[in-house]
């Protein structure tokens, strides 16, 4: 008579194996991965930049949500610029015929750059598309 021991030691040891090499890969990749703005949802914040404390503004509309956020950092405004150009598009934003303007299920998304003498401002400013 086959005990099931063996075989629920060998569930555990595969269980286990895949653990130890599928926890620390998933670390690695999290660690890779930038945070996101909290109020625009998959819009990332790129490294550099750090959000301004409660300057958020959260506007829910029946014609779509209005959000304004602002982050500082010492990047230049052509760095954070073609980081969102190259990033955005992929999260499923569109270009529109401005570089810093973005496109996505009826919303705009503006990014706007305000230079520093020491940090350089960047404004995020989302907003319900006009109907055309």
């Amino acid at each position: 008579m086959n005990s099931p021991l063996p075989r629920l030691l060998r569930i555990l040891l595969v269980f286990t194996t895949l653990s130890l090499i599928l926890i620390p890969l998933s670390q690695l990749h999290a660690q890779d991965n930038l945070p996101f703005i909290p109020s625009l949802g998959d819009v990332p914040l790129m490294k550099g930049l750090t959000l301004v404390e409660d300057s958020e503004t959260v506007l829910d509309l029946p014609e779509g949500r209005i959000v304004e956020i602002f982050a500082t950092g010492t990047l230049s405004q052509h760095t954070i610029s073609q980081f969102y150009l190259k990033t955005l598009p992929a999260l499923g934003w569109n270009t529109s015929t401005s570089n810093d303007s973005f496109s996505r299920d009826n919303e705009t998304l503006s990014i706007s750059y305000f230079p520093g003498e020491n940090l350089n401002t960047v404004r995020f400013a989302l907003s319900p598309q006009n109907p055309s």
